[in-house]
């Protein structure tokens, strides 16, 4: 057999690794498409193809999607509908006084009617009778025709017209591993993955291992070699080989790409089997294979040089010995190219699946019942209904429930846009005005902010704030990107501590370098074989009360903590770094922005958000972060457009920006024309404990501190209402509660160690707003949609529509689509629960001690979740619309693809088009009726569910705090 070249290797290994999961580490975990590798399908074929690869469920089950017919969630306009849509054109025409086959499929949809397995039917006759009773559902005109004739009579004719399906072969053993365990072997991996995984970890490591894994900067393959070659790590009888092996290659010189075509050639893999032996054996492992292709895509590794192909090698290597070892427990002997064929001369284990009853008759069975055909008719009419079911298939059933499932929910936020067109509140002059990032959890605080006051406006802007920066804090040792993953910062921005502060700050600097060389000391001190004992002892002694206060009092614990590290760890005033010159450059980035640069990306904010005119004289810009102990995830809840970090830096950098005389001078020239009494205050936002931090305020003006202590007591009055409203979700909450107990109960939860669910971060995501705030202010929007401020009237050539929607679009995508498939399925594109999880090496979580990385989210991030594709909505022209698709591929593909469901709201006449298949077709709409209430709190009121948007009809505070009912809360 030829051997495989180096050449053909690193193309199937570049043409597999584009199905592994592309996740960060965990300090800059960013929301992503799970299933990126089939964006250029469509959506419902993407989920076909990934499903056929990867095995994992792209929908929810049809049990969920009936129930939520049942229960009202889908309605049955909505299905038919998605029917007619969907189900129809793919359906053969039904004949011969039966009804149409729409509505065949909705009977078939809505009462469940697919194949069983053969042990399922045999267990529904055995102990359900299921030939002596009527199917459930079926109308009192078909059961008495049925009944007459006898039910055992109808299934004995059902069984009979099936007669004549062809079994289905058996699918024959494909790679070694498969024809193995067909057998009845033992799972090779289950001997290859425990040590394959700490050795992936241990060289991976980001700093958690108290001795680094040798020779890492020769690559995994190499460092394999030479660690395991002297056989002293290796205890298993299976093992025993390895170290002869390695020690001929390192004395070969041998590359791993030499390993791998060696072990190919040893499995007697035929060349036209390498990429698909590839593809399968890279799989096997994907969380761990991934993050070493992820790592090897970055820049900055540290001197540890990290590939793809070293960790393949290693797999290879050691997948050989363990094929060789479950077939030498089966009885083989010879070697290893041998083992398919030695396979096939043991018996298999499993049963070939036959068409018959189960599939065929069972469902022809049911749906006989529920059109009223009895056992004389059945046998007429069962080839045409035995082809509608089969063109009916369950992915064809599970397509149509969840484009119902969609639209629902689509048609409920158009109307209530649709609603709100009459009542849109005419603007006033702004006394606060509030520029936030677009992240759905800030709807809620935008909202409650609003509804205090005519006065009070808000803005949405991806949190970055357009400043693309390495960013170094005062405590930071070195620089970090503030900005999207796929944008590379050229810009390094500082923050230093004010001239009168320097001393405190060494102080601070001082302390912590202490703090942290007795810290390690303990560390290192607690693994030593003398001191362990006695030193582990003494801080379980000390710590005992402390954790004992965390775990019983959180909000307590997490108070004495802060005011306790406030007072070790004094925190100077500072400021961030001053303009740079043109000439002044740091390791590749220049060290700050230049006026015209600052000018340029203050002008591009307010021009995308509308902010051109009309300026408070206080305008805060609010990033967002997240904070809450004991959580590897953590990134995931900070924010994604700063890269998994915080958006304060940001904000606080646009504030000062904005601030400067000179940029204004130069904004002026472009028509943004800021008052000289307007003052721009940067902040961030928790949006766990739901607390708002201002930034520089020392640096506001004497006369506009009243009107700051105001701002300051209308945010947190928002932030307390806001976190009120979230109470009603965690099952934790106090049952009745003031705003003011239910802020101390959010700030508690990120205190608390033992907390699973911190906050839900984006678990209620649904939909994208880009428009005029006028379109959404006044709605109660249940904390499910991307505010993104945009106003068509001012952008005639579509440019900053352009911009807009670039940025929000993939963004949006992204956090919509890993919520989504983590939802449809958790443990294959999900991460599982969060209760076993171990973090590893500082880059990921895996259960226990050992087991692949787990991608995706945790269940406890998702429970509430309902997976919609994110409805963008944006209100601009068709013209301006469909002019960016066609400029920008990117875009265009993900709309096209369905992957986001667009739709168009003209900005004159409010007219509503969806994008379908490439072209604009006119929404008619559902329009049902829309609540209206006298405040957000009157809709959320003693509910946990989603909840249908409603119009909030406040305007002004009348300052009353209201003891209000959360409600029951149930755990997901």
């Amino acid at each position: 057999m030829p051997r495989v070249e180096s050449s053909e290797i690193a193309k199937a290994l570049a043409d597999a690794a584009h199905f592994l999961p592309s996740q960060a580490p965990l300090d800059v975990f960013v929301h992503h498409n799970t299933l990126h590798a089939f964006q250029h399908l469509s959506f419902h074929d993407a989920l076909a193809a990934a499903g056929a690869k990867l095995g994992g469920a792209g929908y929810l089950s049809e049990a969920a999607y009936r129930a939520a017919h049942a229960s009202g969630r889908i309605t049955a306009a909505a299905l038919v509908a998605a029917i007619e849509e969907h189900a129809v054109p793919r359906l053969p025409e039904v004949r011969g006084g039966l009804p149409d086959a729409g509505s065949i499929a909705r009977t078939v949809l809505v009462h469940g009617i697919a194949p069983e397995t053969p042990a399922g039917l045999a267990w529904r006759i055995a102990e359900e009778g299921a030939t002596r009773a009527v199917a459930r559902g079926v109308s009192e005109v078909a059961r008495g025709r049925i009944e007459r004739e006898g039910l055992a009579a109808l299934w004995t004719a059902c069984r009979a017209a099936i007669r004549g399906g062809v079994e289905e072969p058996a699918p024959r053993a494909w790679f070694p591993r498969d024809a193995l365990m067909e057998v009845g072997g033992d799972d090779p991996n289950d001997l290859v993955h425990p040590l394959l995984v700490l050795l992936a970890g241990a060289f991976l490591d980001r700093g958690q291992a108290q001795w680094s894994m040798p020779d890492r900067e020769q690559g995994l393959f190499v460092a394999f070699c030479r660690v395991l070659s002297a056989g002293h790590a290796v205890r298993a009888s299976w093992l025993r080989p390895l170290g002869k092996m390695l020690r001929a290659w390192l004395a070969a010189a041998a590359t791993a790409e030499d390993a791998i075509a060696d072990v190919i050639a040893k499995l007697g893999i035929a060349p036209d089997e390498v990429p698909a032996f590839i593809e399968r054996a890279l799989l096997e492992l994907p969380g761990w294979a991934g993050m070493f292709h992820r790592v090897e895509a970055a820049e900055g590794r540290h001197g540890v040089t990290v590939r793809l192909v070293d960790f393949f090698a290693v797999r290879m290597t050691l997948d050989l010995l363990a094929l060789l070892e479950i077939g030498r427990r089966l009885g083989h002997r010879g070697p290893a190219a041998e083992l398919r064929a030695f396979a096939a001369t043991l018996p298999s284990l499993r049963d070939a699946p036959a068409s018959g009853d189960h599939d065929r008759a069972w469902p022809l069975f049911l749906l006989a019942q529920h059109l009223g055909i009895g056992a004389g008719d059945v046998g007429a009419h069962a080839p045409a209904l035995l082809e509608l079911l089969a063109a009916l298939d369950r992915p064809l059933r599970l397509r149509v429930w969840h484009e119902a499932y969609e639209a629902c929910y689509r048609d409920d936020l158009l109307d209530a846009l649709a609603a709100q067109r009459p009542h849109a509140i005419d603007a006033i002059a702004p006394r606060f005005q509030i520029v936030t990032c677009i992240d759905d959890r800030n709807e809620g605080i935008r909202r409650h902010f609003e509804e205090a006051s005519l006065a009070h406006e808000t803005f949405g802007s991806p949190g970055f704030f357009n400043l693309a920066m390495a960013y170094q804090g005062i405590d930071d040792p070195s620089t970090f990107p503030l900005c999207p993953v796929v944008v590379t910062p050229h810009h390094e921005v500082h923050e230093e501590p004010v001239a009168s502060q320097i001393d405190l700050a060494a102080l601070r600097e001082r302390r912590r370098r202490h703090l942290d060389s007795m810290t390690t000391g303990l560390e290192r001190a607690s693994h030593s074989i003398v001191w362990g004992p006695f030193v582990t002892a003494l801080i379980g002694f000390v710590t005992a009360l402390p954790l004992l206060v965390t775990v019983f009092a959180p909000f307590v614990a997490g108070r004495v903590r802060r005011r306790l590290e406030s007072w070790v760890l004094p925190l100077p005033k500072t400021r961030l770094a001053l303009p740079r010159a043109e000439t002044d450059v740091a390791e590749g980035h220049a060290s700050g922005f230049t006026i015209a640069e600052k000018a340029e990306r203050v002008g591009a904010v307010l021009e995308e958000i509308g902010l051109t005119r009309r300026f408070a004289r206080i305008v805060v810009v609010l990033g967002h972060d997240s904070s809450s102990a004991n959580n590897p995830h953590i990134a995931a809840y900070s924010c994604g457009a700063c890269g998994g970090r915080s958006g304060g830096p940001n904000a606080r950098l646009f504030a000062r920006m904005a601030n400067r005389k000179e940029v204004r001078e130069l904004l002026r020239a472009r028509g943004i024309d800021i008052p000289s009494t307007t003052v721009f205050i940067g902040g961030v936002n928790d949006t766990c404990a739901d607390r708002v931090v201002l930034h520089d305020v020392d640096e506001v003006p004497a006369e506009l501190m009243p009107e700051l202590s105001a701002l300051q007591a209308a945010l947190d009055d928002a932030s307390k209402r806001h976190a009120h409203e979230r109470c009603r979700r965690f099952a934790s909450a106090p049952r009745r509660a003031t705003a003011e107990e239910a802020w101390r109960h959010v700030e508690a939860r990120g205190y608390d160690p033992s907390q699973a669910r911190p906050e839900l971060g984006h678990a209620t995501n649904a939909a994208c707003v880009v428009g005029r705030r006028t379109l959404t202010r006044g709605l109660f929007l249940d904390r499910r949609v991307l505010l993104s401020s945009y106003d068509p009237t001012g952008d005639v050539r579509g440019a900053v529509l352009e911009r807009v929607l670039l940025a929000v679009g993939p963004v949006g995508a992204g956090i919509n689509l890993e919520y989504f498939f983590s939802t449809t399925d958790n443990e294959i594109y999900g991460a599982g629960t969060k209760l076993p999880h171990n973090v590893t090496g500082l880059i990921g979580v895996m259960n226990g001690a050992s087991s692949d990385l787990r991608t995706g989210l945790p269940r406890q991030m998702i429970e509430i979740h309902e997976p919609i594709r994110l409805q963008l909505l944006v209100e601009a022209s068709l013209d301006a619309i469909a002019a960016v698709l066609a400029r920008r591929s990117e875009l265009r593909a993900l709309v096209d693809n369905e992957w986001v469901r667009l739709a168009a709201i003209d900005p004159a006449s409010g007219a509503i088009w969806l994008r379908r298949h490439g072209t604009f077709v006119p929404w008619s709409g559902a329009r049902t009726e829309i609540p209206v209430v006298a405040r957000s709190r009157d809709w959320y009121r003693g509910k946990s569910e989603h909840l249908r948007p409603a119009r909030v009809l406040a305007r002004e505070s009348n300052g009353v705090d209201v003891r209000v009912t959360i409600g029951d809360f149930h755990d997901a």
